[in-house]
C-alpha cells in the first residue's frame, strides 16, 4: 500500500505499466490543471486492522497481493468559476456548500502480482474504488 500511494504521487519504476498504474498517472496529469478549475490528489497507503495486506504465494514464489489505499481528490475553482456540479452519488455524501472547492475521500481495493525475486515489477490486475465522503467549501 505503502509503494502504491508512493507510486502514484512521484512514478518510479516499481510498478508495471497498466491501466492502474501509468494510465492512472497519466490521466490525473491531463486533469490536474483545466482551465478555471485546478485538481490535486492525495493518496496515502492503508496498512493496519482491517485494511492490513494480505498475500498468497504463487507457484513461482511470488505473491498474490490484495492491499487497500486511501486517497484525496480536491478540486479548486478559480475566482469567478465554479467546481463542475458533481454527480448524485457525489452530492448524497457531501457536507458543506460547495462554493470554490469540492473535497472528496475515496478507498481503494487492489489485488497486485508481486513477482518472485528482486527485479520484477508488481502487476496490478484490478482496482475497486468507493468514495466514502465529500466536502464542499
Amino acid at each position: 500500500s505503502k509503494g502504491y500511494a508512493d507510486y502514484l504521487r512521484s512514478g518510479g519504476s516499481s510498478f508495471a505499466d497498466g491501466t492502474h498504474t501509468s494510465a492512472l498517472r497519466a490521466q490525473r496529469q491531463k486533469n490536474a490543471t483545466r482551465p478555471g478549475l485546478a485538481t490535486q490528489y492525495v493518496d496515502e497507503p492503508l496498512t493496519d486492522g482491517d485494511y492490513a495486506p494480505v498475500a498468497l504465494r504463487t507457484a513461482d514464489e511470488g505473491a498474490l497481493v490484495f492491499f487497500s489505499s486511501h486517497h484525496f481528490v480536491k478540486q479548486t475553482a478559480a475566482q469567478g468559476a465554479s467546481v463542475p456540479a458533481p454527480n448524485a452519488n457525489v452530492r448524497a455524501l457531501t457536507t458543506g456548500e460547495i462554493k470554490q472547492t469540492l473535497t472528496m475521500e475515496f478507498v481503494a481495493n487492489q489485488v497486485a502480482v508481486d513477482p518472485a525475486g528482486t527485479g520484477g515489477r508488481v502487476s496490478v490486475l484490478a482496482r475497486v474504488e468507493g468514495l466514502t465522503s465529500a466536502k464542499g467549501e
